[in-house]
């Protein structure tokens, strides 16, 4: 309920209404009989009522009005201040202490689901649940030590429009919500960390996660490229050049992030900055046959590769697994076709590749068929004027040769010329 209503304090802005002196006298006495807290009239007369989208800035206390039910469908808010913002949350403007406060660090962002919020409304219990329903509890947002900060607010799944026109800021450890097809953000020298490694995380909530594209530069949007990734799933990630970055702290130099993908798709990027590994690493040494895959970490490969691979586990966690996948080649089988003259003349096709022959002779040939053994074949074709000349088992396979200087096949203890006349007797 914390994050609901601390949520709920960030995503309004709208002009307070002008009140006279008299109207605020007013107030005060009707304080001062009740014996409210200091911040009464603030409460009562300045508080604003909310409505999507938010952007706002906030350099001193604001008061905010609104009913739950404006954002049971679940919203996102962005705070990219200089300092900690606290948001108190008051049923009644003659409450003395706040029913919850939460202070909300410098450059985070919030979200919940409408699922997050049914439950934590469930929690109150039946009488609390409606109750809160029908009231207009007030909310104080009030920087610390006198900084400010920015606010964007919009519901769940959404997130604020950035551009290479018109960036907005790139902090580690925020969750950028991407619902547009294409977004570009923009990360100051000064917010780059001196030293370190980084990792910069796709995230979707949907079973079928759709690929989204990932682009470092410097300086803008079209500069000097370091770093480009499709990301295809929800746990490897893009590891940028720790020197590119260092170096770009020290020259005084941006880092632009891009995102682009499907349009429909709504995906999170992470930046993380120095991260932690897992104490346990995996090795992983498996084989199968040419032909098929290997699966690992919901990536398939298909060919002989020994690799480090590097996924996300939680938070700022990666963990690393050795892997060595090996795929064996097929053994070779044979396979004698006759044919008449006429035949192999018009173009023979050979069923199992779907490869066309012109000529008698001898063809290594390969099937292929998805994720099955590939299967290499030695196919002879013969004239089956000759067949007498080349009877043969599986173990009996002509052979073609250079033999002084001409060309001849042999067979069992026979050779033979091209044309199918033993030539010499063994």
């Amino acid at each position: 309920m914390c994050i609901l209503l601390s949520v709920l304090a960030v995503c309004v802005y709208a002009q307070a209404p002008e009140y006279t002196e008299e109207d605020w006298e007013a107030c005060r006495r009707i304080g001062r009989s009740v014996e409210a807290p200091h911040f009464f009239c603030d409460c009562e007369l300045t508080n604003i009522p909310f409505e999507f989208p938010v952007d706002m800035d906030i350099n001193d206390t604001v008061w905010f009005s609104g009913k739950l039910s404006d954002i049971q469908d679940g919203f996102a808010a962005y705070w990219f201040g200089d300092c900690t913002l606290t948001l108190e949350v008051y049923a009644f403007c003659t409450s003395k202490l706040p029913t919850i406060s939460i202070d909300v660090p410098a450059n985070r962002m919030k979200e919940l689901s409408n699922e997050m919020i049914t439950e934590m409304l469930n929690e109150m219990g039946t009488t609390a649940r409606e109750l809160a329903g029908s009231l207009e509890p007030r909310i104080r947002v009030y920087p610390h030590d006198g900084g400010s900060g920015h606010v964007y607010g919009y519901p769940f799944g959404e997130g604020p429009m950035s551009t290479c026109e018109e960036p907005i800021e790139l902090h580690p450890y925020v969750t950028y919500v991407s619902k547009e097809t294409e977004q570009a953000y923009r990360m100051a020298s000064k917010d780059i960390p001196s030293k370190g490694e980084a990792f910069i995380l796709w995230k979707q909530t949907t079973r079928k996660i759709y690929p989204g594209e990932i682009i470092l530069t410097l300086d803008s949007c079209t500069g000097e490229e370091f770093g480009r990734a499709t990301m295809t799933d929800t746990i490897h990630v893009l590891q940028p050049d720790a020197e590119v970055l260092k170096n770009a702290k020290n020259e005084g130099r941006s880092v632009w992030m891009q995102v682009r993908h499907e349009e429909g798709v709504t995906g999170r990027v992470i930046w993380y900055f120095n991260p932690k590994y897992a104490a346990q690493t995996d090795t992983v040494r498996n084989s199968t046959c040419r032909g098929k895959s290997l699966e690992l970490n919901f990536r398939k490969y298909e060919h002989d590769t020994v690799f480090v691979d590097t996924t996300w586990v939680a938070r700022d966690t990666l963990k690393l697994t050795y892997a060595e996948l090996l795929f064996r080649e097929p053994k070779q089988e044979h396979d004698t076709v006759w044919l008449e003259p006429a035949s192999i003349r018009h173009g023979y096709r050979y069923q199992p590749t779907g490869d066309i022959f012109h000529e008698f002779g001898e063809y290594e040939v390969e099937v292929v068929k998805p994720n099955t053994c590939t299967r290499a074949i030695l196919l002879y074709i013969g004239d089956i004027n000759h067949q007498s000349l080349d009877k043969t088992n599986a173990d009996r396979r002509a052979k073609k040769r250079i033999k002084d200087g001409r060309l001849v096949i042999e067979m069992d203890e026979n050779i033979f010329d091209v044309l199918g006349q033993k030539i010499i007797n063994n």
